[in-house]
């Protein structure tokens, strides 16, 4: 919808701009984890009555997001051929959707290994709980991260959308590599900070890559197979890096560093894969702009 509403030229400022409100209002919902000391002080609330309430009062407010868009969003029904039909899978993008996905896949298995579990990480290696770490992973974290969205439009028209994918994603990824080997919290967390700013700025690109390789009609269902076929293997790695993680003895075990190794490996795998696939594919709005690039000199 949001790709069917902005058009090419703005697909990917609007959903750089909606990744911007999404992770802002993330690092809200973090900050507020700080509530638990308070309630525990103030009301003798323990932990995990706290952070059940917590959940409730996000679990109402999500409600909100929803209902706004049913009341206030007008949709356009999209003319097709009545020859088309459903089907479960694209037909004229069937081969960018399939591999898309399966660069995707891989970069969920990568992901899955550490970054939802980064919180239970910093607890077994600096002993620090979520009532400390919520407001840093949660929020500060957050907060930077929906600013940096902003930036990708520019890098877009600068690199050019692929090549603003691969160099994120790929100086995100040597961050990510040396977080294990941090001699401090403090020196964890600035890196996992500049490896979280630069992996987001992806994001609105990629979303705006694969609505702008597809046609308006397949957009749905090429989304719909790209995010299950995301969260299946992040939630199966998520398991798995859990599960490593937990063998951990000590601050100094290897098992503390091995989830950073894997997911290392699986990110720089799909780079390597995603660059060779998509490196010569240009979005509609950079073949516009590519001749008047061309003809207009550049100023100094």
């Amino acid at each position: 919808m949001l790709a069917d509403k902005a058009g090419n030229l703005k697909r990917t400022s609007a959903f750089g701009l909606s990744f911007f409100v999404a992770t802002i209002a993330s690092a809200l919902g973090g900050f507020s984890t700080s509530l638990l000391d308070l309630l525990r002080s103030v009301y003798q609330v323990d932990l995990v009555t706290g952070n059940r309430y917590l959940f409730i009062s996000v679990a109402a407010i999500s409600l909100i997001g929803p209902m706004i868009v049913y009341l206030r969003v007008s949709e356009s029904r999209l003319e097709t051929n009545q020859e088309s039909g459903f089907h479960i899978l694209p037909r004229k993008s069937r081969g960018i959707v399939f591999r898309y996905a399966a660069y995707g896949i891989v970069i969920a298995l990568g992901a899955g290994m550490v970054i939802p579990l980064i919180p239970g990480w910093a607890f077994l290696k600096y002993g620090l709980a979520n009532d400390v770490t919520g407001p840093i992973f949660g929020g500060i974290n957050s907060l930077v991260m929906g600013f940096a969205n902003l930036a990708t439009p520019r890098l877009a028209r600068r690199f050019g959308t692929v090549r603003t994918i691969v160099l994120t994603q790929g100086t995100s990824t040597l961050f990510l590599f040396s977080i294990p080997f941090s001699p401090n919290f403090a020196t964890a967390f600035s890196i996992y900070i500049v490896r979280s700013m630069l992996m987001m700025m992806s994001n609105p690109a990629q979303n705006s890559l694969l609505m702008g390789l597809v046609p308006a009609e397949e957009r749905s269902v090429a989304s719909a197979i790209v995010a299950s076929l995301w969260r299946l293997p992040n939630s199966f790695s998520t398991g798995i890096g859990g599960y490593i993680m937990g063998l951990a003895t000590s601050p100094s075990s290897i098992y503390l560093v091995i989830p950073f190794m894997i997911c290392t490996a699986l990110y720089l795998s799909a780079i390597t894969y995603f660059w060779p696939s998509f490196k010569d594919v240009k979005l509609p709005e950079e073949q516009v702009l590519a001749p008047i690039a061309e003809v207009v000199p550049a100023t100094t």
